[in-house]
């Protein structure tokens, strides 16, 4: 028990100290297509919305698997450069409910700190692209597939592809 509390303490005066920001920095929201299958293949997209920073990878910001589910609401239907005032801090969370590929500041038994962002939308500059029909691609068992929504440039199109996955089955 008393290994336990110093844990947790260690983790509160880690995240107590976490507080940063504001910091200004500039992304786009992307609409895009997703689909994701367990064990049988689908033909199911909804539209999601997409977040791409500069310098860092583009992400999803809805949370998947996107089986049987509904388009995101609300959603970009253009490409939207937004600068935001971003600060992060962190709490103290139960380590056991976050698997070891979720990204924790510290574990330490029982306790970690989770780093959270927060943004605040300072602008917004929509920029028009022409829209894309929803796919009626089947997409494999396994498999979590974007596309864009609307017409991309190449280097995020890139971007999109490099978030696709279809897991291989090792024996065959």
């Amino acid at each position: 028990m008393l290994v336990g509390r110093l844990d947790h303490n260690r983790c509160l005066a880690l995240a107590e100290r976490s507080l940063a920001g504001p910091v200004v920095t500039k992304l786009t929201l992307v609409p895009l297509w997703a689909c994701s299958t367990d064990d049988a293949v689908s033909t199911a997209w909804v539209a999601v919305n997409g977040v791409a920073e500069e310098g860092g990878p583009l992400a999803v910001q809805e949370v998947g698997p996107f089986i049987d589910d509904e388009d995101a609401s609300p959603r970009v239907d253009s490409l939207w450069e937004c600068t935001v005032r971003r600060w992060t801090a962190a709490t103290v969370v139960e380590s056991r409910n976050y698997a070891p590929d979720i990204a924790l500041q510290l574990r330490a038994g029982a306790f970690g700190v989770l780093t959270s962002r927060f943004d605040e939308v300072v602008s917004v500059a929509v920029r028009e692209a022409e829209p894309l029909p929803r796919p009626t691609r089947e997409v494999p068992m396994f498999a979590n597939w974007l596309e864009p929504r609307v017409r991309v440039p190449p280097e995020l199109a890139s971007r999109i592809q490099a978030l696709c996955f279809t897991a291989e089955d090792e024996g065959d």
